[in-house]
């Protein structure tokens, strides 16, 4: 009888190529760069209870958006109030392809690759902040009444995003209105990041652009990532359990899926 497409004869065996599950492991752990996990749930919040179940645009945990951002690992880690959990992933093939036909709006760098170990089961709008990674940004935004300027946007009141910085600043490089600039240590200073706060700029009493004013700041900042595509399922293929000799099992190999810079950065802190 003979054998159908894909199909080979148990009887008789050949060389071959195995993977070695645990060097990949090895690799990623070893080389990889540092990210802030956190996984996207579906959120049981409802405008309606009649037909279409949208989210609720009041919602404390999804912002209204129906995602609700968790640490993937909050069974273990239930009495911990961080909503992510460091990790290790390979980051790979940055876009940078302008195309005369290309929709305006999104970053010309915003699409990305990201590989990461057999145990992480990563889904459709995961979040990924690179701590080792680093980008440029630059924004006009208004002095609000108090001297901390809040981080983040989309979760706030009008009147505080146009106060407030998209990303979380690591360094801050330039600010300035249309008639002055303004100097770390003499006009405003870096407020350091705490369990509950993330770094931000304090005007120091007194100095910089009054309130209501709009000046300009350019800035360094970490990339904030989301899965942006449909992620496939983990890889897997036949081959020994460790090493590369042994009796064939089911192997499980990493997983690489799509990001996009996120450009609606939902608020952090107060």
């Amino acid at each position: 009888m003979g054998q159908g497409p894909g199909q080979r004869d148990p009887t008789k065996t050949t060389p071959k190529a195995t993977f070695d599950p645990s060097l990949f492991t090895k690799a990623i752990h070893g080389l990889g760069l540092d990210f802030h996990w956190s996984r996207a749930v579906a959120c049981p919040c409802s405008l309606n209870d009649s037909e279409t179940y949208q989210p609720d645009p009041t919602c404390v945990r999804c912002l209204g958006d129906g995602w609700w951002y968790i640490n993937p690992y909050v069974k273990d880690e239930r009495h911990s109030s961080r909503s992510y959990h460091p990790i290790k992933a390979v980051f790979a093939q940055a876009a940078l392809k302008p195309d005369l036909y290309q929709n305006f709006g999104p970053f010309t760098f915003a699409d990305a690759l990201l590989t990461v170990t057999d145990d992480m089961r990563v889904g459709f709008r995961d979040r990924f902040i690179g701590v080792q990674q680093k980008m440029t940004w630059t924004e006009t935004t208004l002095r609000g009444a108090t001297p901390l300027v809040p981080i983040g946007k989309s979760d706030r009141t009008t009147a505080i995003q146009k106060t407030a910085m998209r990303y979380e600043p690591d360094e801050i490089m330039f600010v300035a209105d249309d008639s002055s600039m303004y100097w770390e240590g003499t006009d405003w200073k870096i407020r350091r990041a705490t369990l509950t706060e993330p770094k931000r700029m304090e005007w120091i009493a007194g100095r910089g652009p009054s309130s209501g004013t709009r000046y300009t700041i350019h800035y360094v900042c970490h990339p904030v990532w989301m899965v942006d595509d449909a992620t496939y399922g983990i890889q897997h293929s036949v081959g020994p359990e460790k090493g590369l000799k042994g009796r064939d099992t089911l192997q499980t190999l990493p997983t690489t899926f799509k990001i996009k810079l996120d450009y609606l950065v939902r608020q952090q802190g107060s």
